[in-house]
This record gives structure tokens, C-alpha cells and sequence, in this order.
């Protein structure tokens, strides 16, 4: 009887063990799998937070450079209108009241551009009007020096006087960023003869920015070989943005 009530209390023990270490074994593979799931859920979640942040980043850009085609697409009917023009054809042909013309372009606000610009068939500035770029907040001056930055445009050298294409549109530093449109200005008794070539821009500066960033809803910068150039964010965090 001693010794089958001590082979009882053995197989009672080992059983009991046996039975506590298959629980603890079975709780402990059942933890990782719950954290195997969980995690794997976290990166299955997180990829597609990520996914719709990549997805929504790239729809606003290209809003953004939609925005700035438009000001291309403006620009153009802009200077189309122009050159049509049987009043600018005589002006620019005879050479008479180019600047009063040039200021009738730019006042009031009525045109897409900031600036307005008249030169002879090779180039050379006849008459000028408009505005420059709005820069840490101040209006600039659209002056002599403005003028001849923009007639350095490959779009007015190359295009318009060297292969006297009819009109001409492009992104270009002047100073500062700005889409340019320049059209060639035919004489009126000749379509054939070129008298004169009319350009008209728009500077990418801190309005256009803070036009980009009320239409996308977010605070954007602009940023020119990495140099920045007009920013909605405070001062300091989009140069880090950039350098980081």
C-alpha cells in the first residue's frame, strides 16, 4: 500500500506537470502568434497609411504643376490676342506709343501677367511696363535690369527671334522664376516680315505660392536648384526640410 500510494503521488505529480507545461507551452506559442498577427496587421495598416499619404502627396503635386501649366496655357492666349491685334501690328510696325501701349496691358490688373515687354525683330528692348516679383514681402520693381534678365530668355533669343517661331512659352529664371510667353508681332502689310516681338510674364513668387497652398490645402514651398524661393511654412522649416 506504501508503495502504491507513492507511484500514485509520482503519476500524480508528472501528470500534473505534464499538463501545466502543455497549458504553458500551448500559452506561450499562443502569445506569439498573437504577436505575429499583430504586428503584421501594424505593417499591413501602416503600408497603407503610407500608400494613401504617397497617393494624396502625389495628387496635390500634380494639382501644383497643373496650376503652373495653366499659367503657360493663359499666357499663350494672352500673347495670341496680342499679336493678332491689327492695333499692335500698326504700333509695334511704325514704333510709336509702345510704351503707353505696354502700361495699357498691365494697369488695372486685367491681364494674367505681371509684366509686359516690347522689343524690335532682333531683340532689342523698345518698351516695358508691369511689375516684378513678390518677394519677402515686398513688391520688386520691374526695371531696366528686370527687362534685359528676361529678354535673356531662351524662349525670346532662341525661339521667337533666332527660329522666329509665331509664339514661344516657358519656365525660366529671370531674377526669378517666371513663365514666360513671347509671340512674334508680323508687319501689317507683310505677314511675311517680322516688326517687332511682344513678351508678357508671370513670376512664380510668394502669391503664387500662397495661391498653391489655399488651393491644395496644405502649406507649400517652392524650391529653385534648391534654393529656396517662396515658402508658406515658417521661417527656418523648409530650408531644414530640404537640407534633411
Amino acid at each position: 500500500a506504501g508503495y502504491a500510494g507513492v507511484l500514485w503521488w509520482l503519476w500524480t505529480v508528472v501528470k500534473s506537470s505534464l499538463q501545466w507545461r502543455f497549458v504553458w507551452a500551448f500559452a506561450g506559442l499562443l502569445a506569439v502568434v498573437v504577436l505575429v498577427v499583430s504586428a503584421t496587421m501594424m505593417a499591413i495598416i501602416s503600408r497603407d497609411v503610407e500608400r494613401e499619404e504617397l497617393d494624396r502627396t502625389e495628387t496635390q503635386l500634380r494639382s501644383a504643376v497643373a496650376q503652373i501649366h495653366g499659367h503657360e496655357e493663359s499666357l499663350h492666349r494672352l500673347v495670341r490676342l496680342i499679336t493678332d491685334s491689327e492695333v499692335v501690328r500698326d504700333a509695334v510696325s511704325s514704333q510709336t506709343n509702345l510704351d503707353r501701349l505696354a502700361q495699357s496691358f498691365t494697369s488695372g490688373g486685367l491681364i494674367p501677367a505681371d509684366f509686359v515687354l516690347f522689343t524690335t525683330s532682333r531683340g532689342r528692348l523698345v518698351a516695358r511696363a508691369g511689375q516684378g516679383p513678390f518677394l519677402d514681402g515686398e513688391r520688386r520693381k520691374f526695371g531696366q535690369t528686370e527687362a534685359l534678365a528676361v529678354l535673356g530668355s531662351p524662349v525670346i533669343t532662341d525661339e521667337i527671334v533666332a527660329s522666329r517661331a509665331d509664339i514661344a512659352v516657358s519656365l525660366d529664371i529671370a531674377g526669378a522664376p517666371v513663365v514666360v510667353a513671347a509671340g512674334r508681332i508680323a508687319n501689317p502689310n507683310d505677314p511675311g516680315i517680322t516688326s517687332g516681338v511682344v513678351a508678357v510674364g508671370r513670376y512664380l513668387d510668394s502669391l503664387t505660392i500662397e495661391e498653391l497652398s489655399g488651393s491644395l490645402g496644405v502649406e507649400a514651398s517652392l524650391f529653385i536648384s534648391r534654393e529656396l524661393v517662396a515658402s508658406e511654412l515658417p521661417a527656418g522649416i523648409a530650408e531644414h526640410l530640404m537640407v534633411s
